[in-house]
């Protein structure tokens, strides 16, 4: 993750199993955060539904994965924490994450999503940009107030 975006300069993306997965790249994040390495995190989450949906609980693992709050893995290390629970509005949570991920100071953000959503069919294809959300940059003084300053000593 960090490599390649000291190669690029563009946040990154990476994607995790449930649970296991997530664990596992808290170190990374943790680094990613000591780095200011822009970078989200996207997990795949346990179903949240037991009803008959594409997706839903119906194998005896999707209890096995099931972390009551699978964030806690990694919310010390990310400065957002996104859940995109349909297909349909998977490209606000990610358009977010990215924006939280790019702002200053740079830092990882994470972004999940129940298995629902990801079996779930959907027109979004591969739009998912992070302009309608730009980073928010640190402020910065005014130039004709600058250029002011002298006077007012």
């Amino acid at each position: 993750m960090q490599g390649a975006y000291l190669a690029t300069g563009q946040a990154q993306a990476a994607f995790v199993h449930v649970d296991v997965g997530t664990a596992n790249a808290s170190g990374s994040l943790n680094d990613a955060k000591a780095n200011r390495t822009p970078v989200v995190l996207c997990a795949g989450r346990s179903p949240v539904t037991v009803e008959a949906v594409p997706g839903g609980r119906s194998k005896y693992i999707n209890w096995l994965q099931d972390v009551p709050d699978q964030g806690m893995l990694v919310r010390n290390y990310t400065k957002n924490e996104q859940i995109a629970y349909r297909a349909a509005a998977m490209r606000v949570p990610a358009q977010r994450a990215f924006q939280a991920a790019e702002s200053a100071p740079p830092g990882p953000a994470s972004l999940t999503f129940p298995r629902e959503a990801l079996m779930e069919q959907t027109d979004l294809g591969a739009d998912v940009v992070a302009t309608p959300y730009p980073a928010v940059r640190p402020a910065s003084p005014n130039p004709e107030a600058v250029a002011l300053l002298p006077d007012w000593v």
